[in-house]
């Protein structure tokens, strides 16, 4: 091999090691400090099982090419939007090359199944794992959702647009409306039966049996606040005010004209927010995330700093971690 050769495919592998979204990436706990490189080791255990026995390049050669720490971080952020971050299960870890999805036991370190079925499959939650399909239909391809379990069967079929995860033996779902092309959301059972049917702009997981959610109604105005599984709004926003996050430790999170603020089940402001920064994200592990200009950090219940704003790109905390990227 030439020298220059040499240094040209150096300069490439360089370069492709910079253009990796997930390389400057870290997953952070509480304080903030970055874990142990440990944290990532299970990602090459996988790529080499699914090289040695499922004769599958793809994630093989991206662990080579970006390290795993980038590979294991990119999975992560499916964790990470799959909610609530409490219910799902950490020691199965879904797994997505170009080419099939895998489900990997973290605990025993081995691959439980693989399948090309699916173009994308979250976390399990209860048991259950939201999985993306192809179906043909009349105007052509789109994709469905339905919820398979460990052994790969599907327990409820792909009929939805949208999935969230299990929680209380229900989850949120979406159905796309064909006239207007909004998705609506409504709740169903362990068995894909409706409890509430798909009539609300935004619909957030139960906590005991109250659900946050936002109902647009015809003339372009909309109602917010909590319904049980009647339906019945048993709270109701004044005008202007928007749900923004399931309950948590009994309060939600609401969008008013003048920002955000915390309150409780009964309407009680618990923290006022009020402009202090462009965006608020729900609560969770007693941190939320927040963000101001194009910089995010994190405060704690009482809505003071707890990790300063020094991240371009960061997740909530879910069970003591978060992913982050510094500025």
């Amino acid at each position: 091999m030439s020298k220059v050769f040499a240094n040209i495919l150096l300069l490439s592998v360089i370069m492709l090691l910079a253009c990796s979204p997930y390389k400057k990436m870290s997953l952070i706990g509480p304080d903030g400090d970055e874990l142990l490189d440990e944290n990532y080791k299970i990602i090459t255990d996988i790529a080499n099982d699914m090289k040695r026995f499922h004769n599958d390049e793809d994630l093989f050669e991206e662990v080579r090419a970006y390290g795993p720490k980038s590979v294991y971080l990119r999975n992560m952020l499916s964790y990470f939007n799959s909610w609530p971050f409490h219910k799902v299960e950490p020691s199965i870890l879904p797994i997505k090359s170009d080419s099939r999805v895998y489900l990997f036991n973290c605990i025993e370190s081995k691959i439980i199944f693989t399948s090309n079925k699916y173009i994308d499959i979250y976390p399990f939650s209860e048991n259950k794992a939201a999985v993306y399909v192809l179906t043909q239909e009349q105007d052509g391809t789109t994709t469905k959702c339905g919820y398979i379990d460990e052994q790969d069967s599907m327990l409820i079929q792909p009929l939805y647009d949208s999935c969230g995860s299990f929680y209380n033996g229900m989850a949120v779902v979406g159905l796309k409306d064909e006239d207007s092309g909004q998705i609506n959301f409504g709740v169903i059972d362990c068995s894909g039966n409706f409890i509430i049917l798909p009539e609300y702009g935004q619909l957030f997981y139960n906590t005991d049996g109250l659900f946050p959610a936002v109902l647009f109604q015809d003339g372009g105005t909309t109602r917010s606040g909590l319904i049980n599984r009647n339906s019945e709004f048993v709270y109701e926003l004044p005008a202007f005010e928007e749900v923004r996050s399931p309950i948590n430790n009994d309060t939600f999170l609401v969008s008013y004209p003048d920002g955000y603020k915390l309150i409780a089940l009964d309407g009680r402001t618990i923290i006022d927010y009020a402009k202090k920064w462009d965006d608020v994200y729900p609560i969770s592990d007693n941190r939320a995330l927040v963000r101001k200009g194009r910089a995010y950090g994190y405060v704690d219940v009482t809505g003071n700093i707890a990790l300063p704003f020094e991240y371009s790109l960061a997740t909530p905390f879910a069970k003591g971690v978060a992913v982050v990227k510094k500025r």
